[in-house]
C-alpha cells in the first residue's frame, strides 16, 4: 500500500474512532441545523490530526454550504447566526466561514457578535 494511502487511512481511522463522542455531544444531530439527515463528521482542520474540538456533525445540506461559501443566498443562512454564542469553537469556525463572504445587515452584525465573543474568551 502506498505511503499516501496509508496516511489517508490512518486519519479516517482516527476521526472514526471519534464517532460515537461526536454523535453523543451533538445529540445525533446536525450541529449547526440540527437535522438528522446523512449526518456526518466534518473536519475544521483537516491539516492537523483528528480531535474532537475539530470535528463536527454535519447533515448533506450544511456541508453542502460549506463546499460553497457566499453561493448560496444570505436569506438562507440567516440560521447560522444563531450560533454566534455557541461554546463550540468549530461551529463558530464554521459560522464565521458561512458569514464572512456575506454584505447584509444581518450578517454583519452577527460577525460582530462572534468578533465580541472572540474578545471575551481572552479576557
Amino acid at each position: 500500500m502506498a505511503k499516501g494511502k496509508q496516511k489517508h487511512k490512518a486519519h479516517v481511522d482516527a476521526v472514526n474512532l471519534l464517532g460515537k463522542d461526536l454523535a453523543r455531544r451533538a445529540g445525533r444531530s446536525c450541529e449547526l441545523c440540527d437535522k438528522r439527515d446523512d449526518c456526518r463528521a466534518h473536519e475544521t482542520n483537516p491539516d492537523k490530526a483528528p480531535e474532537l474540538d475539530t470535528l463536527l456533525l454535519l447533515c448533506a445540506s450544511c456541508r453542502e454550504l460549506l463546499a460553497r461559501p457566499g453561493k448560496v443566498p444570505s436569506n438562507h443562512l440567516r440560521f447560522v447566526a444563531n450560533h454566534c454564542w455557541t461554546d463550540l469553537a468549530p461551529l463558530r469556525q464554521i459560522v464565521v466561514q458561512l458569514l464572512e463572504p456575506l454584505s447584509d445587515d444581518w450578517a454583519q452584525e452577527a460577525m460582530e457578535q462572534l468578533q465580541m465573543m472572540a474578545v471575551s474568551e481572552i479576557d
